[in-house]
């Protein structure tokens, strides 16, 4: 499962609360990588990264925990806290469904921001599996 457009838009941009549940993000170019490592009931571990540069718009700025979740998935029980937003992430599809925990962190130092999620749950076909997906990006410019 790949994280979606949406999450690596939200992971992209420096954050600052703006309320209770939202984060407010810098527009520009933000460079992101996202590492992804998939364990099915075997043990079995495939890591998959990857890269991408998103431009975020001024229009875009404000995103609550539902558009930092990953592509199927819906957010539940957000909260910030220590000026880290932690949600509840639960995903459905055809073959799988997984929940778990995710947190989205600014850097105080240099803006840049990191999501950390895990998630556990059932697939048809794998039988019980883990995806744990870090995202961090950090603001390249101008877009």
């Amino acid at each position: 499962m790949k994280a979606c457009i949406i999450c690596l838009t939200a992971a992209l941009s420096a954050a600052t609360a703006a309320n209770a549940q939202t984060l407010t993000l810098q527009p520009g170019e933000w460079e992101t990588m996202t590492t992804e490592t998939f364990v099915d009931e075997s043990g079995v571990e495939d890591v998959n990264s990857w890269s991408e540069n998103v431009c975020i718009a001024p229009a875009d700025a404000d995103h609550d925990a539902s558009r930092f979740a990953s592509a199927g998935c819906t957010a539940s029980d957000s909260r910030i806290e220590d000026g880290i937003l932690k949600f509840q992430e639960t995903c459905h599809d055809d073959f799988m469904t997984l929940s778990g925990d995710a947190t989205v962190t600014q850097s105080k130092s240099d803006g840049s921001i990191r999501i950390d999620e895990s998630l556990a749950g059932e697939d048809l076909i794998l039988g019980p599996i883990v995806i744990d997906r870090v995202i961090t990006s950090k603001r390249a410019g101008d877009c």
